[in-house]
């Protein structure tokens, strides 16, 4: 921790005060030219401040773009006097790929991170590359009543969580870990971001759109009665939101913020999806399944199934759509092509939810614990499809919860595989295609996880050869920019130089103070700790900080948690921890945007005595 303080202080001394432009940076080697640019956001690469990545890859001798690379890339805060150099560069890329829990990389732009919203009033943020069964915990972040529905920004990397019985959405920010911003909406219910646009949220009078950023209310737009579920056209222009009660569907024009008109659908519709490939809208409803064309608003056809649909859903590509029937054991699949039923799939004990990777279908069931799989390739042929297989998810059936609409099901970005909330496991289920069971778990400290969703933070192709992602700068200093190119084989650090932010103070000058830290504590019990921050020149408490940040590392380093903290009363800093088990506790603290890495504000210690009894540990 000690020598981490130095490199930031000596890296802080030898930076300008502002770097407010960054020349592009190229490279050529292995027959590959790269080219590195960054792109502030409010036009200021400064520590917590957001930017865009961009990695061109071209061929050095036609500048033909690299349309087929998998990039890679890692921010690495160099140490004092450090030059850039490719062999060291080589052995930090090696030590990121093997997961080195020992050297992190201090900004990460590969993989994903797992999100589980949880029974309590909490959600857990998990790096699967700490592995199965050992997950390292990013963030626990508390809510304040358990959420109904969420949906994940990737730019910026925000969740927007329902929080039913408080009244309230929360925006979460996934890079601080901190709640940035709280709207108070009645009955809030469920969600559907629109980037650019913004979030539309149901609640017991309609649907409301939210600003993005702020939640400020910028529309409330009534609709009929009764629970309401969302769906969106390809191009955002119309909105469709079901009235469970009234038996109608709202047609709204998203860009002018009006409702157009009800259109009648029968008795209760429970779902509805649309396919970009038909343009049409499908609603299932104790009346079957009815088909909306967005350009007349108006229904335009009938899918005729028997009553008790519970779900409905399209498969990537927008051909094949499925909606189960859980009283009747049964999962209808329909072409939108032709507007027809293709087959009744019969689907024992209940088949309720629905989820895709681009080659499954996965079907969930509310009596068991086993998950069918369906390959939407052999649907081509009209009959049952051939290879139909199942799984089991876990060692119990997943209990649904009208207070849960979020899914409890998600592919894993760029893999065969699904990700599965387990809660009787408090476990996320790991399962890759082909598999006759999940290939491991991500432990859920102790959580019961009843939804799941990914954070996709790996670097995404725009134009031909060109990938990028959107990233929040690190503390500031010098950095390794270290990129990774599979085939052919190429490593190489780039330089960039992150600024103190706007009126922070170099050299550790910040620091987390306790206030009440106890030197025992029985392990199991909860604690609320309080912390003033401190700027240790002036001895002046520091008022005007933001996504402070705590790491709870069990001696010597076997268990490791971070926890966001919270402001309280009296200008004070709260953590709301568990001790999981007996052993000694080393906590340290990160506030990007003010300067302060971990460790470089001090380091504190306590004992937890007593037996194992769980707490933020696996149980």
């Amino acid at each position: 921790m000690r020598l981490r303080a130095a490199v930031l202080a000596a890296a802080l001394a030898a930076l300008p005060a502002v770097a407010d432009e960054v020349p592009p940076q190229h490279f050529v080697g292995q027959g590959v030219a790269i080219d590195l640019t960054f792109t502030a956001q409010e036009g200021r690469l400064s520590a917590g401040s957001d930017a865009a990545l961009a990695l061109h890859f071209a061929d050095a001798a036609t500048a033909a773009p690299l349309a087929a690379a998998s990039p890679a890339a890692w921010f690495s805060l160099r140490r004092p006097g450090e030059a850039a150099d490719d062999a060291k560069c080589a052995r930090k890329v090696g030590a990121f790929v093997a997961g080195n829990p020992i050297e992190r990389p201090d900004a990460d732009l590969t993989g994903f991170a797992v999100l589980t919203l949880n029974r309590d009033p909490s959600l857990t943020v998990i790096d699967p590359q700490g592995g199965y069964g050992g997950s390292r915990v990013l963030a626990l972040l508390p809510l304040d009543s358990p959420g109904g529905d969420w949906v994940i920004g990737q730019d910026p990397q925000r969740a927007y969580v329902t929080e039913p019985a408080a009244g309230k959405i929360a925006a979460i920010d996934l890079q601080s870990w901190q709640r940035h911003a709280t709207a108070e909406i009645a009955a809030p219910g469920t969600l559907l971001l629109q980037p650019g646009r913004g979030l539309w949220s149901t609640d017991a009078a309609g649907v409301t759109l939210l600003d993005a950023d702020s939640l400020a209310i910028l529309a409330r737009i009534p609709t009929g009665s009764g629970t309401h579920r969302l769906a969106a056209t390809a191009d955002g222009k119309i909105l469709f939101v079901t009235n469970g009660d009234a038996g109608t569907v709202s047609v709204i024009d998203a860009v002018q913020r009006t409702r157009l008109r009800d259109l009648p659908i029968g008795l209760a519709p429970v779902a509805i999806a649309t396919s970009a490939l038909a343009g049409f809208a499908y609603v299932a409803s104790e009346a079957g399944i009815t088909i909306i064309d967005p350009a007349r608003t108006a229904p335009v056809g009938q899918i005729a199934t028997s009553p008790g649909l519970a779900a409905l859903a399209i498969a990537p590509g927008g051909r094949w759509g499925f909606a189960t029937d859980p009283g009747r054991d049964r999962v209808v699949i329909f072409d939108t092509v032709t507007g027809r039923a293709l087959l009744e799939l019969p689907v024992a004990k209940g088949p309720a939810e629905i989820a895709f990777t681009q080659t499954e279908a996965y079907i969930r069931r509310r009596g068991s614990e086993a998950v069918t799989l369906v390959p939407l390739a052999t649907l081509d042929g009209g009959g049952k499809p051939a290879g139909i297989a199942e799984f089991p998810a876990g060692e119990r059936p997943f209990p649904a919860t009208a207070a849960v609409s979020a899914a409890s099901m998600t592919s894993a970005p760029g893999e065969a595989s699904m990700l599965l909330a387990s809660p009787g496991e408090r476990a996320v289920q790991f399962y890759h295609e082909g598999m006759a069971a999940p290939a491991g778990s991500f432990e859920d400290a102790g959580r019961q996880p009843v939804a799941v969703a990914v954070l996709d933070r790996s670097l995404h192709q725009g134009a031909p050869g060109t990938y990028g992602a959107p990233v929040r700068l690190p503390t500031a200093g010098r950095y390794d920019v270290a990129v990774l190119l599979d085939a052919p084989r190429l490593v190489h650090c780039f330089t960039l130089d992150v600024a103190p932010a706007e009126g922070a103070v170099p050299g550790g000058a910040l620091a987390i103070e306790p206030l009440d830290l106890p030197r025992t504590v029985p392990a199991g019990d909860r604690l609320v700790l309080r912390f003033h921050a401190v700027d240790t020149g002036t001895r002046q408490i520091r008022k005007d900080l933001s996504g402070v940040t705590a790491q709870a590392v069990l001696a010597p380093g076997t268990w490791h948690r971070r926890y966001a903290l919270v402001p309280g009363p009296d200008d004070t800093w709260l953590l709301d921890f568990t001790p999981p088990e007996p052993g000694i506790y080393l906590l340290s603290f990160e506030a990007p945007a003010a300067g302060l890495s971990l460790g470089s504000g001090g380091n504190f210690s306590f004992e937890a005595t007593g037996p194992a009894v769980g707490g933020d540990h696996h149980s």
